[in-house]
């Protein structure tokens, strides 16, 4: 029981070393960096058997558009072969109620898989086939946001057979990467 009880100190500590070096990174981060990349990169580190898209949404036209992704390693053709275009050329026009979910910063399973998260807008069989090629078991999603303002969001693609994520160090993550998007737009705007 207390090897337990130490083992689970010794975690919470990791976590919270993490979220200071993710912090502290953030904060150092230039306008030349991707920030994207830089989100995708600090999210694979703590949810590694995964897939994970980085979005960013723009109000006017109220659309969403995947920036960077991350866990495919080398499969992007193949990637861009099944859903017909390059994920990175992806973007998904978003209704107010679409938008509603991604405000409240936390994460939340997507029903109907790529499907649905892609809103309809790559046809079943293509969605299905990406699922199969990458043994994909659930899909979540966050928003990024900041005063319920949405600046993107960030979708993981969970394998089969492999170790839960861990949600609340990846909501926390997300909290700070919503900060530092909303400082990265800002600095970028001037």
């Amino acid at each position: 029981e207390r090897i337990k009880a130490e083992l689970e100190v010794r975690e919470q500590i990791k976590r919270i070393e993490f979220l200071a070096k993710t912090s502290t990174e953030y904060v150092k981060l230039s306008l030349k960096e991707d920030i994207y990349k830089v989100i995708g990169d600090k999210l694979i580190e703590i949810s590694d058997n995964s897939i994970i898209f980085i979005n960013i949404f723009e109000e006017s036209p109220n659309k969403i558009t995947t920036k960077y992704v991350a866990g495919v390693g080398d499969r992007l053709e193949e990637i861009k072969n099944i859903l017909g275009k390059h994920p990175l050329d992806m973007n998904y026009s978003v209704t107010e109620e679409q938008k509603k979910p991604m405000r409240l910063s936390q994460i939340a399973k997507i029903k109907g898989g790529l499907y649905e998260l892609t809103f309809g807008s790559i046809p079943k069989a293509e969605c299905s086939k990406f699922e199969k090629l990458f043994n994909i078991d659930e899909i979540f999603g966050i928003g990024l946001t900041q005063k319920e303002i949405v600046y993107g969001s960030i979708t993981i693609l969970t394998f089969k057979n492999t170790k839960p994520l861990d949600f609340e160090l990846i909501e926390a993550v997300c909290n700070e990467s919503s900060i530092a998007l909303q400082r990265w737009i800002a600095n970028e705007a001037v």
